[in-house]
């Protein structure tokens, strides 16, 4: 399985669309927007936004982090 590994530029693009999508939360009235790094699968992190449309909490996956392989022991 290949692993692609995030770069300073791939972050940067998620951080990007983050930031847009947070702005259109908030233009549409969203409150107490928050990002959570969840660990979902093996080889990489969910990345979503939760926030609050009045009393609902809403989440949305906005990318994913791709985690460094790991190494096995051997005997």
């Amino acid at each position: 399985m290949e692993v692609t590994l995030m770069t300073a530029d791939s972050l940067d693009d998620l951080k990007e669309t983050i930031d847009h999508r947070a702005d259109q939360i908030l233009d549409a009235g969203g409150t107490d927007i928050t990002v959570a790094i969840c660990g979902w699968r093996s080889d990489r992190k969910i990345v979503v936004l939760e926030w609050f449309d009045g009393d609902d909490l809403q989440r949305e996956i906005i990318g994913h982090i791709s985690s460094p392989p790991t190494e096995t022991a051997s005997a």
